[in-house]
């Protein structure tokens, strides 16, 4: 598309319905937009604006065999995107295209990973009826279901087993990351495992039953049970993160079963009456943040237990999520 063709469209958005709350979804090719483009778009209003991208892969004989360019600007594009924070950035690679093998895959999946889409979605190659796919499935190996929507099984380069571990790790990156639930938790074993596909493909591959549900409960027992299976002493940090992702995002004032434990019970203890002994006629503001009694009550008091997340998250002995998702730092004297 040219820029005198979607730019109007765009500025007749934003002219029209910039106050509204309606989000308009546009899937992009980012080399296009050059930086009067991008300055326009710093100022949209937050939530105007979904863009999906289709990066497909990184391995440049992958996109030349399905006719795609993902250069160098293209990726500073994306991520000066992602950075402006108020467009939703939706990014796509897809598992069976030609001359990527799982390694491949892997490896698209990492840089990808490493730009921290908003939403990230790993797919799997449909073969289409009529496509450029399908004529050349011999050539390519290619073996697809029957139906729709035509996903493939295995390719030259792909077994169907290893497509099976990616649909699971797409499952799994659907639940835990894109739903912001487990942000925490996602990157704390992303780093202990080296990659994010490497922490999602234990995860897959611990996943191999029927035990675990599909709740913010399940899917953390299901992250406990992997790490005491691979890393138990990693159990304290990974208990931090997912005790952070739960206040961050639950809608509770109190934590499930599996995260409870004697220190949080005494950090709403002590915090509860530190903070109750700072009330002025029923307000309290620690550090000019005022909230009152009530909201007190139904907040949710934070400690970690390991030293590796207090030296890079606290700024101070205990945290209080207050009921709006306000975030409190503070040191009971």
């Amino acid at each position: 598309s040219r820029k005198e063709h979607y730019r109007p469209v765009w500025e007749h958005i934003v002219k029209n319905c910039g106050s509204g709350n309606t989000t308009f979804h546009f899937e992009i090719y980012p080399g296009l937009l050059d930086e009067d483009d991008l300055d326009f778009l710093s100022h949209v209003r937050p939530g105007l604006f979904q863009f999906e991208i289709g990066i497909q892969s990184v391995h440049r004989s992958t996109l030349e065999a399905v006719h795609r360019v993902m250069d160098r600007r293209s990726y500073d594009i994306i991520e000066r995107l992602i950075n402006m924070g108020n467009i939703h950035i939706h990014l796509d690679i897809i598992a069976g295209l030609p001359f990527e093998d799982y390694g491949g895959f892997a490896g698209s999946f990492n840089r990808v990973m490493g730009l921290k889409p908003h939403h990230f979605q790993p797919g799997i190659l449909k073969v289409l009826p009529g496509t450029e796919m399908m004529e050349r499935s011999a050539e390519y190996g290619l073996e697809w279901s029957p139906d729709p929507p035509y996903a493939v099984k295995s390719t030259r380069w792909l077994a169907n087993h290893e497509l099976e571990v990616i649909k699971r790790v797409a499952s799994l990156v659907e639940a835990l990351y894109n739903s912001g639930r487990f942000a925490e938790t996602c990157w704390c074993l992303s780093a202990y495992y080296g990659s994010s596909f490497s922490f999602f493909e234990a995860l897959a591959l611990h996943d191999t039953c029927e035990q675990w549900g599909r709740d913010w409960n399940s899917y953390a027992a299901l992250v406990i049970s992997l790490v005491n299976t691979c890393c138990h002493g990693m159990l304290p940090l990974v208990m931090d993160c997912l005790r952070w992702d739960w206040c961050c995002k639950g809608r509770l004032h109190r934590y499930p079963s599996a995260l409870k434990s004697v220190y949080m019970k005494e950090a709403r203890r002590t915090g509860y009456n530190y903070l109750m002994s700072k009330s002025v006629r029923g307000i309290i503001a620690p550090d000019g943040v005022s909230f009152s009694k009530e909201e007190l009550r139904r907040s949710i008091f934070f400690v970690p237990e390991s030293r590796e997340f207090s030296s890079r998250v606290m700024k101070g002995d205990l945290a209080i999520f207050l009921p709006d998702k306000r975030i409190i730092f503070f040191t009971a004297i």
